[in-house]
């Protein structure tokens, strides 16, 4: 490792933009110190040109990485990385634009730099494509195209994926409601880290639904995993829920 570095630096000081990149790369998952030096380092490629280190740069400020998190800064070093169709830059700038992140929400710009993402083989890039197509945001409803992504989608295994392939199926789309998929799907999405299918599990086992009978001590342990989750949002519904199931059994 040391001597990968140490070639890398070398390499570096010499003008190599992809050595400066890599080094970057290398020292930002180090200590702060090192990561200051990580954000230097992808700034001089960046600044040279480099699309891949503008994008580095891009995920620095959005981050904090080795410098000061700024939603605006990278945005900016999004776009001039998504000029030379930089696939991160353009995953992210389609993020960005679909929930109003560091910019204005505009579902055709989302849509635009999505495909984009899209053509380079981004899957968090087609999974926010086929979200805008299940729900009609920014273009024409098309579940069937929707649906169509997914199932490509399913053996990669996103939690994204997991999740929506699991609404379809409890919306009965397009062979009719199969709980027991849904419930499989939901498994398989919650544990790969979506808390929003850990929360629908608890839902779905608290009341149960057609063969799915109601589990209320898993439906509980489903809850409590919520409790624990990333997303504050589903922390707060659980606490909520907890509270609520506790009242009812007084």
């Amino acid at each position: 490792m040391t001597t990968t570095i140490d070639t890398l630096l070398a390499q570096a000081e010499q003008g190599d933009l992809d050595a400066q990149f890599n080094v970057a790369v290398l020292l930002a998952k180090a200590d702060k110190k090192q990561q200051k030096k990580a954000f230097a380092m992808a700034l001089k490629a960046a600044k040279s040109g480099l699309p891949k280190a503008q994008g580095l740069i891009g995920q620095f400020y959005q981050q904090g990485t080795g410098v000061k998190a700024n939603g605006e800064k990278a945005i900016e070093w999004y776009r001039k990385a998504a000029e030379a169709d930089d696939a991160i830059a353009l995953e992210h700038l389609g993020m960005a634009a679909l929930y109003g992140l560091g910019m204005e929400k505009n579902y055709t710009l989302a849509a635009d730099f999505n495909q984009r993402a899209m053509a380079q083989g981004s899957l968090a890039a087609t999974n926010n494509y086929a979200l805008q197509l299940r729900a009609g945001w920014g273009m024409e409803q098309d579940l069937a195209r929707a649906y169509q992504l997914y199932e490509q989608l399913e053996p990669q295994q996103h939690p994204a994926t997991l999740y929506n392939l699991a609404l379809f199926a409890l919306e009965g789309y397009p062979h009719g409601r199969n709980a027991t998929r849904a419930v499989e799907l939901l498994k398989r999405a919650s544990e790969a880290g979506s808390d929003a299918a850990t929360y629908k599990l608890a839902e779905i086992f608290y009341e149960g639904i057609d063969e799915i009978e109601a589990d209320k001590a898993q439906a509980r342990q489903y809850l409590e995993q919520t409790l624990h989750c990333r997303t504050r949002a589903f922390q707060q519904l659980a606490k909520d829920d907890l509270k609520e199931w506790a009242d009812s059994e007084k």
